[in-house]
Formats: structure tokens, C-alpha cells, sequence
């Protein structure tokens, strides 16, 4: 059996890394699509054309899996209808971070997906960045480089973040240890995927499009609470 992971670049790697710390046996493939990167400043319908492409050169396995907060909120529904495979995608989590506080919340995501996403509860207060993703995805190996990117963030933030895209958990430990509490769908996403999977298989990872192999060991994902 083969999983195909998907995000625009690094951000699914933590996704990834959950996956395959349950179902080591399993083959993988992480697809990304770092030509068009970011995702974010996209419309729909192009991000639906572009996550489509990357699958068809790839191959899509024997499941896809959408590490993509973007690409899930504006091509998961398109992808399923024309899939002949399951397709997962991640969800903010807004909800966990909404419990257990009265409280305003901060949801960190990309401009399409506050577009996309509508959180009906007057907690939720949106702080959207188009070029983040892509900044984070430079800074990769620059722990100085993502510090000053969770420095720049921490002032604009309540103290519990969702983090509405995978890419910001490369720069989570910056704004934890500036108080935040933060909470991100890597969580829910894996418990959903493992109903359906077998831990059966060589135990392959393949890349298509960048090969992040380097960056393995740097992929933490965020603390979630």
C-alpha cells in the first residue's frame, strides 16, 4: 500500500513523520509543488488545477492525504469527486482551541483559506498572511531566520494560536516559549487517516517535486494541547 502525502512544500513533513512513526511498514510518497509555491495567494480553482497535477505526475497511490490547510479548504471536495481513491484533508483546529476558554482566539492562516473557512463564533480573531508560508519554507534550517518570523508574529496573536497551516509549525517553539498555547489539525488529521490503514508494505518514502530528506530531522510539528 502506498500513502501519498501532499502539501505545496515543507509543511506536510510533520504529518508525514506522524504517519509513518504509526504505520512504519507502509510506503509513502511526499509529494510538494515548490514551483508554485505558495498556495495561498492562489484562487480555488487553480490551487484545485495545480494539487491535481502534482498527484497525476506522482502517482496517487493507494490514498491521498492533504498536509495542506489550503489545498484542503479550496481542492479537497474537487479532488474527491474526481478521485478514485480516499482523499484526506486537515482542518484548523478551531474547535479544541475554543474549549475550556472564554476568551478571543487567534487562527494564523493563509488569505484563501479565511476566505474558505467560515468560524462562527466571535472568539475567533484571524490574522492572514499570504507570504508566510513562503517565508518559512526559505528559512527552513535558519533557526534565527524562523525565530525572528514567531517574534514578528507573537505581538498579533492571543495566547492560544491555531496555526491554520502546516508550514507554521516550523516556527512553533518560538511562539511557545512567548506564552502561546498552540493547537493545529496534524492531530485530528492522522487519527481520521489510521481508521482506514493497514501497517502493511516495504516501508518506502519516496519525494516528488523537492526532496526535503534534509530537513527530516527539523520537522518538528507543533505542541498541540
Amino acid at each position: 500500500m502506498r500513502v501519498t502525502v501532499f502539501d505545496s512544500g515543507a509543511g506536510g513533513i510533520s504529518v508525514l513523520l506522524r504517519l509513518r512513526a504509526k504505520f512504519s511498514a507502509i510506503d509513502f510518497a511526499y509529494v510538494s509543488d515548490p514551483e508554485h509555491l505558495p498556495y495561498g495567494d492562489k484562487t480555488s480553482s487553480q490551487i484545485a488545477e495545480l494539487t491535481h497535477a502534482a498527484l497525476d505526475r506522482a502517482g496517487w497511490g493507494d490514498l491521498v492525504v492533504l498536509a495542506c490547510n489550503t489545498a484542503t479548504a479550496a481542492a479537497a471536495e474537487t479532488l474527491r469527486r474526481s478521485a478514485t481513491v480516499p482523499v484526506f484533508g486537515i482542518e484548523p483546529a478551531v474547535k479544541p482551541a475554543l474549549v475550556g476558554t472564554t476568551e478571543p482566539i487567534t487562527v494564523l492562516c493563509t488569505p484563501l483559506t479565511a476566505t474558505l473557512r467560515h468560524w462562527q463564533d466571535s472568539r475567533v480573531e484571524i490574522v492572514a498572511d499570504g507570504t508566510l508560508a513562503a517565508r518559512t519554507e526559505e528559512a527552513l534550517g535558519n533557526s534565527a531566520a524562523l525565530e525572528r518570523i514567531a517574534a514578528e508574529l507573537s505581538p498579533l496573536c492571543r495566547r492560544r494560536v491555531v496555526l491554520g497551516c502546516t508550514h507554521y509549525g516550523y516556527f512553533a517553539k518560538g511562539l511557545e516559549k512567548r506564552g502561546h498555547l498552540l493547537f493545529d489539525g496534524t492531530d485530528g488529521l492522522v487519527r481520521n487517516v489510521s481508521r482506514t490503514l493497514r501497517n502493511e508494505g516495504a516501508g518506502t518514502l519516496t519525494f516528488f517535486g523537492r526532496d526535503y530528506n534534509a530537513f527530516i530531522d527539523k520537522a518538528t510539528g507543533p505542541a498541540v494541547y
